[in-house]
């Protein structure tokens, strides 16, 4: 009897286990679920309203980032969080608001002089038309209108959104006073940050980097052939020229090619890597980090030629020991990150991938998803004309890449000419950049300078 009494105990108390374990599991379920929703007070919201409106007046700028309710949110995903409050307010609605992620930047702010007050009714249907113009295209118009025609350019419309809430209920009206030319309502472009241009050395001294800003490009991929042609000396003038118009330079030279020759990462005779060779690459890669102007190095060339004859294709070099095609590429780029990383932490670096993705690998030995380890930027090279003509498939190649990047940024690399050699207009430049944008490229790169008929690349976002 006692013995069967424990053992009903233990069963008992096993039961009651599995159920708590059960009951916990299924709650830890349901939060999982609900992960990429996460909800803010609208106290929070008016708290944090009320930071960003005291850092304007004192500043005459938005902030980069704003803390609410524990949370750091872009500029773009607070505002429509001020904007959703306002509408909430206004409707007698006390919840708390979800936080809508990756709302994106505005491309081309633009305005008018706004002096005057603003009425509840005004600013009510300003936040309005802001909430379903950010739910149908995830990114902030670079204007709200007026009823009288004026537009209010997006710094000014944050600020107002943010003097709004940062009354204790919502005022009858407020009053603003900001002239399209004030410091405010100056935009430093974060699309121009992604956007690069491959430039060939002999047309280095005659490049117009007003009109490259202008036209959404803030990097230049230099090649290296400038250095042998004018001194290291001329290249770091040229770059710091460049950085007063907020344009980076990286120094572009080749790796596994050069003077029509491809050289093989790996010694077939002794099946080993070829670190005879590395490390005279390692030196150049030195070289420019240690300059610490040089914003960047971007290799190109840093693979297999893909032809499985003379030149040789990555799948025809794999040893019993280890030894592969593949391996010898990446092995080659991780060590070139642990020498520009020792002199210039924050040097960018970069590699021309092929856009073959489904041979990446076998013919040329670009492991896209090992070399994103290693490497700041992605460039896959989508050539329409040398691949395939859709911008269907710009979009796609691109979105693979992003998905397989291993946290790495990817720019899209993009030719600027047609097959038979000649510019692209404006139009099918801009039409190409919004696939590769489409497909979720953090900047756009164009091949090359000189051919390419100048087109606001900002205008593609």
């Amino acid at each position: 009897m006692e013995i069967n009494r424990n053992i009903k105990l233990i069963l008992i108390v096993f039961m009651m286990v599995t159920a708590i374990f059960l009951s916990c599991n299924n709650v830890f379920a349901a939060d999982n679920t609900n992960t990429d929703k996460i909800s803010v007070s609208q106290e929070k919201v008016v708290s944090a309203s009320k930071n960003l409106n005291s850092y304007v007046e004192k500043h005459e700028k938005l902030p980069s980032k704003v803390n609410c309710g524990g949370y750091k949110l872009t500029i773009p995903e607070f505002t429509y969080l001020m904007a959703k409050t306002i509408k909430y307010k206004n409707n007698g609605d006390n919840s708390s608001i979800i936080i809508k992620k990756e709302v994106k930047y505005p491309n081309l702010p633009s305005g008018d002089n706004i002096k005057g007050k603003i009425s509840s009714n005004s600013y009510n249907n300003y936040s309005l038309k802001l909430i379903t113009y950010v739910d149908k295209y995830d990114k902030l118009p670079n204007y709200v209108q007026t009823s009288n025609d004026k537009k209010i350019q997006y710094q000014t419309y944050v600020y107002l959104f943010g003097k709004v809430l940062s009354h204790d209920k919502l005022p009858d009206s407020v009053y603003i006073n900001v002239k399209k030319s004030s410091k405010l309502n100056k935009y430093s472009n974060p699309y121009i940050k992604g956007n690069a241009i491959w430039l060939w050395s002999q047309y280095a001294g005659s490049v117009n980097f007003n009109r490259l800003k202008k036209a959404g490009i803030g990097n230049i991929l230099l090649l290296e052939s400038a250095v042998s042609s004018h001194g290291l000396p001329w290249v770091i003038k040229f770059t710091k020229k460049a950085h007063k118009y907020g344009i980076k330079v990286h120094i572009w030279f080749c790796t596994f090619y050069n003077n029509g020759n491809w050289i093989n990462p790996i010694n077939p005779k002794t099946k080993s890597y070829n670190y005879a060779y590395f490390n005279k690459l390692l030196k150049r890669v030195k070289q420019y980090a240690k300059t610490q102007v040089i914003d960047g190095i971007h290799f190109d060339y840093v693979r297999y030629s893909g032809k499985a004859s003379k030149h040789r294709a990555a799948y025809q070099y794999s040893y019993s020991n280890g030894v592969t095609g593949e391996k010898a590429i990446t092995l080659f780029v991780k060590k070139a990150n642990q020498m520009a990383k020792k002199y210039n932490k924050k040097i960018i670096l970069s590699a021309a991938l092929m856009p073959e993705i489904s041979r990446s690998i076998s013919w040329y030995g670009q492991n896209t998803e090992e070399l994103g380890k290693y490497l700041d930027v992605l460039m896959p090279m989508v050539y329409k004309t040398a691949f395939v003509n859709t911008n269907e498939w710009v979009r796609k190649t691109t979105q693979w890449y992003v998905k397989h990047s291993n946290g790495a940024q990817v720019w899209t690399g993009l030719e600027v000419y047609g097959k038979n050699g000649r510019s692209l207009s404006g139009k099918e430049m801009i039409s190409n950049s919004k696939a590769a944008i489409e497909g979720g490229a953090d900047g756009l790169v164009l091949f090359r300078y000189k051919l390419w008929r100048i087109s606001n690349l900002l205008l593609a976002y």
